[in-house]
């Protein structure tokens, strides 16, 4: 995570896996979250989600969901 150097005031979240280093895909029934705290709380004030399709050759789609201020 980082701050967006074209885009003041935004923050560009990468979120990156490799599967041809396990050798596996993204699970379809996984659901894989990122909490963020902006307060230093220790609670998230956003939460992301990622959900993947089965794997076709290889190559899978995503959906990516995400929630603010209602993680508390």
């Amino acid at each position: 995570m980082f701050a967006s150097p074209q885009s003041a005031g935004k923050t560009v979240l990468i979120f990156d896996a490799n599967p041809f280093i396990t050798g596996a895909d993204f699970h379809p029934d996984g659901v894989y979250s990122i909490n963020v705290d902006n307060d230093g709380d220790a609670l998230a004030d956003a939460a992301f989600t990622f959900a993947f399709s089965e794997s076709n050759g290889g190559t899978q789609t995503s959906a990516a969901y995400d929630a603010t201020s209602a993680c508390h």
